[in-house]
């Protein structure tokens, strides 16, 4: 499904968010499990990047929707610089 996909490899750690989309017929499940079971589909996506999942500075994990047989949507987003505010706010 990747390679179908045409995923373009990149040059940049991505953060990946992961939303786990359960079927409609389970009534409840671990995001942690499901981490787990996902765990070769997020390697062969790390091999179509070009960018070992160990580089990978962030992954967000999310519930989705439940409903039909279940699925998993991964987005890969380029970081971005972020400027820290430190101080009082009133």
């Amino acid at each position: 499904m990747i390679r179908a996909a045409n995923v373009p490899r990149i040059d940049f750690a991505p953060i990946v968010s992961v939303t786990f989309c359960a079927p409609a017929a389970v009534s409840r499940y671990d995001l942690d499990n499901t981490l787990g079971r996902a765990k070769q589909g997020l390697d062969a996506l790390s091999d179509a990047l070009g960018v070992d999942d160990g580089r990978w500075p962030e992954m967000r994990l999310k519930r989705g929707p439940k409903g039909g047989v279940g699925s998993i949507i991964i987005d890969v987003m380029k970081p971005v610089a972020v400027i820290p505010f430190r101080g009082t706010v009133s």
